[in-house]
């Protein structure tokens, strides 16, 4: 009994390394077959966009921009590359516009997030990380519009990245 027992925790033990050594193999052999990116924004499908819009700080309310007039913007400007704007939801591809106001500054961040395969102590992780990004702050005197103005500027430095990274 005590023997059977031993060769089964050997054939278990043995099963697990392999597929360990397999996971590893398939991770190695992914990482061979993957070329570089360009800028980290190439995508399967460069015609639909999910987009993520975020507003924050202590003054953002009393000042703004309003997320409708940020996704009205965005939306405009990705439908006049003629790409699709999707919300985005679930783990997938998708881009963040981020914008801050505090008192009268304010900062923009656009920001391309995605699914990221990675190694570490011999093991694959994953996790949905950003894989290119602009920023910039200003001060916007007390006009919202003056922060759309600059993150429409911001947004032509996505676009121009974007559309050359997916051949276009």
């Amino acid at each position: 009994m005590k023997k059977a027992i031993l060769i089964l925790l050997l054939s278990l033990s043995f099963f697990v390394l392999t597929i360990q050594m397999v996971n590893a193999q398939d991770f190695y052999n992914l990482a061979i077959k993957s070329k570089s990116s360009l800028n980290g924004l190439e995508v399967s499908d460069y015609k639909k966009v999910r987009i993520k819009i975020e507003r924050e700080g202590p003054s953002v309310e009393q000042i703004g921009p309003t997320e409708e007039r940020i996704k009205e913007k965005i939306e405009l400007r990705l439908r006049q590359a003629g790409l699709e704007p999707l919300t985005a939801t679930g783990p997938f591809d998708y881009l963040l516009i981020n914008i801050q106001v505090v008192t009268n500054a304010f900062n923009i961040r656009i920001q391309f997030n995605r699914f990221v395969l990675f190694e570490a102590k011999g093991s694959p992780y994953h996790t949905i990380a950003p894989t290119w990004l602009t920023d910039g702050t200003g001060i916007h005197v007390g006009r919202s519009e003056f922060i759309i103005e600059t993150l429409d500027k911001y947004f032509d430095t996505f676009l121009k990245q974007y559309l050359k990274a997916n051949g276009k």
